[in-house]
C-alpha cells in the first residue's frame, strides 16, 4: 500500500494552529438528547482551569404574595424553573459527571418544594392552616420562609441551600413565568447574607424556617 503525505500551506496550518488553540481555551459541550429530557440539559463552558457547569430543573408549587394589593395576594402556583451555574476545577480531561448534581438537587427540589406551597410564616393565612392541621391531622407540604415568598427571596434561600450541600454557585437563574426571570449572582448572596445578618426583622428570609416544610412550626 502506498501512502502519500502532504505538506499543509503555511497559511492552512496556521489557521488549524489557531483554532485548536482557541479550542483549548473555550470548550463548549451539550449532552445529547439520548441522555438528557426536553426538560433539562447540560453545557460546560471552559475557562482556564475553572469549568461552568450549567444544569436546569423545573418545579411546581403555589405561593402569594401577601403584602401586595393585587392579584398576586391571591394563593396561586408556578411552573418554576431553576438554572443553576456550578463552578468546577477542572482536573484533567474531565471536570464532574454531570449526574453528581442530579443526585442532590433534584431529591432536594422534590422532597422540599415541588408540589408544595411557599409560605411566610408570618401570613395570616398560615396561622389558618395551622389551626386546620391541628384540627383535621392533615399535613400540607410547606416550605417555610420568614419573610414574604417573592421570586427574589426564594433565589437566596436555594442558593443558600444549594451551597449548603457542598456545591460552588457563580449564580443561577430563577423562572417564575414565561417571561419573568431573575438572575442571583454569588455576589448578590454575599451581599443580602450581610444585610440580613444586621437586620433581623420579620421582613427578611431566615433559614431557621426553612429546615423541615412540613413541619407546622408552634411558636408557643
Amino acid at each position: 500500500m502506498n501512502h502519500q503525505f502532504h505538506c499543509l500551506p503555511r497559511n492552512l496550518e496556521c489557521s488549524i494552529l489557531n483554532r485548536r488553540k482557541k479550542r483549548r481555551s473555550i470548550l463548549r459541550i451539550t449532552q445529547s438528547s439520548q441522555f438528557e429530557s426536553p426538560e433539562q440539559y447540560s453545557k460546560v463552558v471552559r475557562s482556564e482551569s475553572v469549568v461552568i457547569i450549567q444544569k436546569e430543573y423545573k418545579f411546581y408549587a403555589a405561593h402569594r404574595n401577601e403584602t401586595l394589593m393585587d392579584k398576586c395576594s391571591n394563593l396561586h402556583g408556578h411552573r418554576y424553573g431553576l438554572r443553576c451555574f456550578f463552578e468546577v476545577e477542572r482536573d484533567g480531561d474531565i471536570s464532574t459527571l454531570f449526574g453528581a448534581f442530579d443526585e442532590k438537587v433534584e431529591p432536594w427540589l422534590k422532597s422540599l418544594y415541588d408540589h408544595g406551597m411557599l409560605i411566610n410564616i408570618h401570613d395570616p393565612l398560615y396561622e389558618t392552616l395551622k389551626d386546620h392541621c391541628r384540627r383535621t391531622g392533615e399535613n400540607f407540604k410547606m416550605k417555610l420562609f420568614n419573610g414574604p415568598t417573592s421570586v427574589e427571596n426564594l433565589a437566596w434561600m436555594m442558593f443558600t441551600e444549594i451551597t449548603e450541600m457542598g456545591f460552588r454557585l457563580s449564580h443561577i437563574e430563577v423562572r417564575e413565568t414565561d417571561s419573568s426571570v431573575i438572575s442571583y449572582s454569588r455576589e448578590d448572596w454575599i451581599r443580602d447574607n450581610r444585610y440580613f445578618a444586621s437586620v433581623r426583622s420579620p421582613g427578611v428570609p431566615s433559614a431557621i424556617a426553612v429546615d423541615n416544610p412540613n413541619r407546622v412550626l408552634d411558636e408557643n
